[in-house]
């Protein structure tokens, strides 16, 4: 295989050309195997062409196991391991030169768990720590500061949506939000911090909330 006909293979043929390139540095496993771990990580069209682009433009990638690369590439080292290839290196860290089971990325870079974790200012106490959470506003926040909100999720959104459809009947909003997170409070909390910020997401279709009145469904007229 020429690398001028590489360019080509990775629009017309992405995973056979993934697979050649894998199959020149690994010996331990067959072509079929070989090919089964690509198409099982590759996924659609667009995702294998960008693959293998990125492995044609550096193919030492699976030798060394360094990013920057796709996840994609990670996620391959990682599955062509657990088939059983001993030529192939694993992901490795960024920062600290594990190798890598599982993977974080931040940017083009591959992290472990450890040097993965993002640090930045809390906005509330003003230490440099790992973030525990992102307040209402998206800000950083330490595990000492959580973004504490104790109103009823379902009291909150009621009253927006009565905004628009006076009369709604508040056991449907409840319903409506159950269905829509369940046995998520975190998820909920922070989806009526959307809607309070853009109410106008209730007349978008994007929040599965229908509200009754009178016994009638009905859709929140828009704001």
């Amino acid at each position: 295989m020429t690398t001028t006909d590489q360019p080509d293979r990775a629009v017309t043929d992405p995973v056979g050309l993934i697979t050649d390139l894998v199959a020149e540095v690994e010996r331990e496993l067959g072509i079929e195997t070989i090919q089964a771990v690509v198409t099982a990580v590759v996924g659609g069209r667009a995702k294998s062409r960008s693959l293998a682009k990125a492995l044609a433009m550096r193919p030492a990638v699976l030798t060394d196991g360094r990013s920057p690369a796709p996840r994609a590439i990670g996620d391959l080292l990682i599955e062509l391991r657990k088939a059983g290839a001993s030529a192939i290196a694993p992901p490795v860290c960024a920062e600290c030169g594990k190798k890598l089971r599982t993977l974080q990325r931040k940017g083009q870079d591959w992290y472990c768990s450890v040097c993965g974790q993002e640090t930045a200012e809390c906005n509330v106490c003003g230490s440099v720590r790992r973030v525990g959470f992102r307040d209402r506003k998206g800000l950083p926040r330490c595990s000492m500061c959580p973004d504490i909100d104790d109103r009823d999720p379902v009291t909150v959104v009621h009253e927006l949506i009565t905004t628009m459809a006076p009369g709604a009947d508040r056991d449907v909003v409840a319903e409506a939000l159950r269905r829509s997170v369940p046995h998520r409070p975190h998820y909920r909390q922070r989806l009526v911090w959307a809607l309070e910020e853009k109410p106008r997401l209730l007349t978008g279709g994007w929040i599965p909330v229908i509200v009754a009145t009178r016994g009638r469904l009905i859709r929140p007229r828009a704001v």
